[in-house]
């Protein structure tokens, strides 16, 4: 393989990389892998392990790992991934296992800064493909576009399918359009046959039957919809898209989730990528039918095998000498050459034993398509869950004992236990969790509000007289009574709808001590919306969507999708954040997870939606008379059974009508919370101030008061604990 391809001395500066804190602030994960009955090289492993305290809610793509071996000085570069029921995964590829072996390894968690160079990268041409790269090298191409616009477009597009490149991320090594030139069908042997792909061409259903492998031909497709999960590190990169397919009515028949997952590899290998399917019949029993030569799961070398000499047609291996495909079932692998550009590539093609049997392999053809096919029923409603293995190396074909340890490592490879964790050095000392404070935001307020008669609206009571609610004012607001306004001109360049005020704001609240806004997103997917969470966002600060209750679902999965995979995005186990408030439109919470590809945490005070923790404001401070007359009653959450909740609220304004500001009662206020964290070590804390950073809370500076409300906070949020000086 060629130097650019090349992996050796890129372990070497993964430290540097990664930024790695010192020792006492890593964890280490100690390991034990027992090694398969063959021996292995470049083997992916993993291990289901619990993240340390201090970086479970940190996005796994900030989390840098190194594992070396027990008296080994080389440093293996490690990932962390969240497996299908949210449990974190430690993935390293093991350059070289002894059958066998008992091996120990040492893994150092730590967040990091930067991004590594030599690591797994998506690029998407939005509508038609997704590209992998590796250190900026392609590595295979998901063409995924479905265009009806013309019969060329249709016949280009009815299939989804993945390509490969070769080793310098130049050249296809596979059949099918590549989304940027016309893909002239009728120079090409069997166009329908494209990359690595999966069909039948006999499906029945509801008593007719269907093509699903000519498909384009009778109208049929496999329309991919979008991404459930898009991962990639230093280690591998997953892909899984749900796919559908349909009939040329457009009924689905098959609702598939495909998955494909492709590992860091060394020389020769091109490509070791696991592609996982789930077929589930949506619509009534499906049944895959259809023969060897035009079903299952196979690959497809590019047109230029099938059009070239004896030297680079395709030439076949099996597991033992004198099998015919055409016969002998249920073979374990089967390998294929062919010769392409000037060089000669191997393919090795491993069937997992629990996929069904009877198993056919189609692996004579000299232009190159080769796979396994198998029947089978798929109930109405019940998944099929298919998995396989391609490995493609540039070079001659390798001999059958070592393209037998491969598939050995693939259906029993070795085994990691985990033995300990700990912080690497025994005198580390145990930090607290990291809390959370967080407030409300929305900047409201477009320039010149200040001094227009429009400040009268809802909410906004900058100008109520001192000691009167909000409901007891005739008339609504007096323009003439107590204006306390913000400390900057109104007759600036800021304004709530830009970048600039929401910089502003973040200032403020950096000062206070402030870490995180919850931003509230209403009815309609609207560009201000897009603007202040993009902008939130650019400055690295932390965030969360809250769904007030005029929001439907379709809006809230549009937001998610556009904000949750950002690295500040706030999590919880893992999961992003979404606070519900109100909920009357948000219904289906599977839905909504489904859509965004990941499950979320809710917390919020509506039931419908199903959120995980339900925040009653009144559990934590009972809502006190905006008026003045009656102090606020206090709830002593240490006499209370709220420790379930990693959030905590506390609602220091009534409804967002308070009319002035009184440091004294600001202090109490935040007594409670300061309270919460000393009787609950292991609880987040988010303070939840009505309403907004700009709304009556008066953590911002203001002409009356000065900068004195944003210290009196940092004053309080520093006796958390959780800020250190000025």
């Amino acid at each position: 393989m060629k130097s650019k391809r090349k992996f050796v001395g890129a372990v070497l500066v993964i430290g540097v990389v990664f930024g790695l804190a010192g020792a006492s602030e890593a964890q280490e994960i100690r390991l034990r892998v027992s090694g398969a009955k063959v021996d292995c090289v470049d083997v992916p492993v993993h291990a289901d392990i619990e993240l340390p305290e201090r970086l479970a809610n940190v996005p796994v793509e900030y989390i840098g790992v190194e594992l070396r071996q027990q008296g080994g000085a080389k440093v293996v570069p490690g990932q962390i991934v969240m497996g299908r029921e949210r449990q974190a995964e430690l993935w390293w590829v093991m350059p070289r296992v002894k059958a066998n072996s008992i091996t120990r390894w040492t893994a150092a968690l730590s967040r990091r800064e930067k991004a590594d160079k030599e690591v797994f990268s998506w690029k998407d041409k939005e509508g038609q493909y997704l590209d992998l790269l590796f250190d900026g090298r392609k590595v295979t191409r998901y063409m995924y576009a479905l265009d009806r616009s013309t019969k060329q477009r249709v016949l280009e597009t009815y299939k989804t399918f993945l390509h490969v490149f070769d080793a310098e991320g130049e050249n296809l090594l596979t059949n099918g359009p590549d989304g940027l030139h016309p893909y002239l069908t009728n120079k090409i042997l069997y166009p329908h046959h494209r990359g690595i792909f999966i069909g039948w061409n006999r499906l029945e259903f509801g008593g007719k039957r269907y093509d699903f492998w000519h498909m384009g031909e009778q109208g049929r497709v496999q329309k991919a919809q979008r991404f459930l999960e898009l991962t990639a590190g230093p280690v591998l990169a997953k892909s899984n898209s749900l796919v559908h397919w349909n009939n040329k009515n457009g009924e689905m028949i098959i609702a598939e989730q495909r998955e494909t997952t492709v590992f860091r590899q060394g020389d020769p290998t091109v490509l070791l990528l696991e592609f996982r399917t789930r077929l589930k019949a949506v619509s009534g029993d499906v049944f895959l039918d259809g023969d060897p030569e035009h079903a299952g799961f196979q690959y497809r070398p590019h047109d230029d095998v099938a059009k070239g000499g004896k030297d680079v047609k395709a030439t076949y291996l099996f597991h033992k000498e004198g099998i015919n495909p055409k016969k002998d079932k249920d073979l374990p692998w089967a390998g294929m050459s062919y010769g392409l550009n000037g060089r000669r590539y191997s393919v090795q093609y491993m069937d997992h034993p629990g996929n069904p049997k009877p198993v056919i392999y189609s692996a004579y053809r000299d232009y190159g398509r080769f796979g396994a096919f198998f029947k089978k029923e798929i109930g109405d409603g019940e998944t099929l869950t298919l998995r396989y293995q391609i490995l493609v190396v540039e070079g001659e074909m390798p001999d059958r004992q070592e393209m037998a340890s491969k598939y050995s490592a693939f259906v029993v490879g070795p085994k990691v236990e985990v033995v300990s964790s700990e912080p690497a050095m025994e005198t580390a000392v145990a930090k607290k969790p990291s809390h959370i404070i967080g407030i409300n935001y929305a900047a409201w307020y477009p320039k010149g509000w200040w001094d227009e008669p429009g400040a009268e609206g809802y909410g906004h009571v900058w100008r109520v007289r001192e000691g009167v609610s909000a409901k007891d004012r005739p008339g609504g607001v007096n323009l003439n009574a107590n204006p306390v306004k913000p400390l900057f001109s109104p007759h600036s360049e800021y304004g709530g709808w830009n970048k600039k005020a929401v910089r502003w704001d973040i200032q403020q609240a950096r000062r206070a001590g402030i870490t995180t806004f919850a931003m509230t997103v209403s009815h309609g997917f609207r560009k201000e919306y897009h603007l202040m969470g993009d902008a939130i966002l650019a400055e690295n600060f932390g965030f969360l969507v809250m769904a007030d209750a005029r929001l439907t679902d379709d809006e809230l999965i549009r937001y998610l999708r556009r904000w949750i995979r950002h690295p500040f995005y706030l999590r919880i186990d893992g999961r992003p954040v979404v606070w519900v408030y109100g909920g009357s439109k948000l219904a289906d919470r599977e839905r909504v997870e489904l859509e965004v590809g990941e499950p979320i945490y809710a917390i919020g005070s509506h039931g419908r939606f199903r959120v995980d923790v339900f925040c009653n404001y009144s559990w934590i401070v009972d809502i006190f008379d905006p008026s003045g007359r009656a102090e606020p009653r206090y709830r002593d959450l240490s006499k209370r059974k709220v420790s379930f909740a990693p959030i905590m609220t506390a609602m220091f304004t009534g409804g967002g009508q308070s009319t002035s500001w009184d440091a004294d009662r600001w202090r109490r206020y935040w007594g409670i919370v300061v309270r919460y964290p000393q009787n609950n070590p292991h609880a987040d804390i988010y303070a939840v101030i009505w309403n907004e950073i700009f709304e009556t809370s008066l953590i911002l500076p203001t002409r009356e008061y000065s900068y004195e409300p944003v210290e009196v906070t940092r004053e309080m949020v520093e006796n958390l604990g959780l800020v250190k000086g000025k």
